[in-house]
């Protein structure tokens, strides 16, 4: 067996036999990566488990959760969780193109949800790729497809993962649904092959961005840790439609809305043309999750002046005396929706950004299992529309990595947006904030699981419905006296089978 200690980086090679390892606060590393064979990795995993068990402490293991495909098998799960991926992609071996049409193929070195490094690749007649560094990939088309990689690693269970990706020419693309975001795959990005990275299977040049971008996670781990993250902050992102309820139509929000702001709107791409349907209200962000919820608050009354501005403001009375025209004027029919996708039209997001501390995989494998499992319980019925978000939006694992403006951090980007009231929107916030101060202390990992996250994907939450409850226990347990009272409420609305209305307009119970 080969170990090799890189400042805070430990990296397991394959070997025979499995060496002592010294406990974090004895000098060891912080990350563990974990190179080999599936055999290989279930006999370090296991050993790593007695270690946590002695510590009441989570290491960060990379590739702990990684399974073993075959190329079908990968393709199935790819296709599950929304991401397009070619009939002919391959897990871990040559791939061979079948279309003689042009496209472009980059590949990406995926590390725990961001890219460690990119090139431009180039099929060679082996049956490999040849490939020529790229330095930015934030750029477009690049940033769209590190997120389709990520996508892809995170879908397979890999932290550190080779994604390869076909792309056409931006002029000749199309859009693949009928209406989706900026961002958004485009008819033409596919997988082409994933495969796990290895010393010997990468250039140096990608082995050296690896171990740059782990000890710099490290390091920033370790200072967060030391000021008892001091400098953890939350916003939001949250997604509302609006609704004519006379006219029976949707309104667009750039109708009354500037595109950037507190309280501004949100770009789609509908077959093909960009416009700005979704209000999305960016409140101020906040230390504690009750800060959050009065900044909502607040944009939310930005958002109605504004709008009512632009109606004219009629009180309740007059409103009772106008015509139906002057109703709709007026705006007094204007419903505000929340949820996933009400009245089946648009999926809404509920983003929560986090700034102040580093994303990693087991953080993030924390939040899907203890805030989206359980959230997930509280949307309408598995044959509402709210469930054909998903794979498309929504899925386990989805995050954007984003500065912050210089303070860091990461975007979560899995729940819909659960802002139907003041008292679920800050229970939410509150869970969300107990699971990232303590993460490693919660062992639950559920949603890591194969047979877990596959179920969330198709809307099958019987099968997961208890062990999201006992997440929420084992959260309880970490509480203080106040947050308690946000996760009570939480397990009492799953106990009693509560759903929120996604017809429901939001203003009333806000406002």
């Amino acid at each position: 067996m080969t170990v090799q200690t890189v400042s805070y980086i430990q990296i397991w090679e394959e070997g025979d036999s499995i060496m002592p390892v010294l406990p974090v606060s004895e000098g060891g590393a912080l990350f563990h990566w974990l190179i080999g064979s599936a055999g290989w990795r279930t006999k370090l995993t296991q050993h790593f488990a007695k270690l946590e068990l002695e510590q009441q402490s989570r290491l960060l293991l990379l590739n702990r959760y990684s399974y073993e495909w075959t190329d079908e098998t990968m393709r199935r799960r790819l296709k599950l969780f929304g991401i397009p991926v070619s009939e002919q992609a391959v897990w871990h071996g040559k791939y061979m193109p079948a279309a003689t049409s042009y496209a472009r193929t980059i590949t990406f070195w995926v590390n725990q949800l961001e890219v460690a490094a990119a090139g431009h690749s180039l099929f060679q007649p082996s049956g490999k790729f040849m490939h020529r560094q790229l330095d930015d990939w934030s750029k477009p088309p690049y940033k769209r497809l590190s997120q389709l990689a990520i996508r892809a690693a995170y879908a397979l269970g890999w932290d550190t993962l080779q994604v390869t990706v076909q792309y056409v020419h931006s002029g000749t693309q199309h859009e693949l649904y009928g209406a989706h975001t900026i961002d958004d795959v485009q008819a033409g990005d596919v997988v082409l092959l994933t495969s796990p990275v290895s010393r010997q299977g990468v250039p140096a040049w990608v082995w050296d961005a690896y171990a740059h971008s782990l000890l710099a996670a490290a390091i920033s781990i370790l200072r967060e840790e030391r000021r008892a993250y001091n400098d953890l902050k939350y916003g939001l992102d949250m997604e509302y439609i609006l609704y004519d309820s006379l006219r029976r139509k949707f309104i667009s929000a750039a109708r009354y809305l500037p595109r950037s702001g507190i309280a501004g709107c949100d770009a789609v791409r509908v077959n093909g043309n960009v416009s700005y349907p979704i209000m999305e209200l960016r409140p101020l962000p906040s230390s504690t999750p009750a800060g959050l919820v009065q900044e909502l608050e607040g944009a939310m009354r930005i958002a109605a002046k504004v709008i009512d501005s632009a109606n004219g403001f009629h009180t309740s009375r007059q409103v009772d005396t106008l015509t139906k025209a002057d109703q709709t004027d007026s705006g007094s029919s204007l419903l505000w929706h929340a949820g996933g996708r009400p009245r089946g039209r648009f999926p809404l997001g509920g983003h929560i950004h986090m700034s102040g501390i580093t994303v990693t995989s087991e953080l993030v494998r924390a939040l899907d299992s203890y805030v989206a499992l359980p959230i997930s319980l509280l949307e309408q019925e598995e044959s509402s529309a709210a469930l054909r978000r998903r794979p498309k939006y929504g899925a386990l694992g989805d995050v954007r990595s984003q500065e912050h403006g210089g303070a860091g951090g990461f975007e979560y980007r899995t729940l819909p947006n659960f802002a139907c009231c003041p008292v679920l929107t800050l229970d939410v916030l509150v869970l969300t904030d107990l699971v990232v101060r303590h993460y490693k202390q919660l062992s639950r990992r559920s949603g890591a699981l194969r047979k877990v996250s596959d179920a969330f994907q198709r809307g099958a939450r019987d099968i997961y419905r208890d062990d999201a409850v006992e997440g929420l226990l084992d959260v309880y347990v970490l509480a203080n006296v106040n947050a308690r009272i946000s996760i009570e409420r939480l397990i009492r609305k799953i106990e009693l089978n509560w759903t929120w209305n996604e017809s429901d307009d939001i203003r009333s119970v806000w406002l």
